[in-house]
């Protein structure tokens, strides 16, 4: 969809953690889904492949 509308902007990741239980509670965060780093390199990787699947 991204690419058939040619967006050259930005794509990002956004994880939620526990860190801050009352935020955390406030949004439905009831526990840890990954090592923040884990989660960034996973996901700097599943973007890496999406975008050289879909925009060659």
């Amino acid at each position: 969809a991204l690419a058939d509308i040619q967006y050259k902007g930005w794509l990002t990741i956004e994880g939620f953690t526990r860190n801050d239980p009352a935020f955390a509670n406030s949004i439905g965060v009831w526990r840890n889904f990954s090592e923040p780093w884990d989660m960034a390199e996973k996901g700097y990787e599943l973007i890496r492949e999406k975008l050289a699947k879909y925009n060659p």
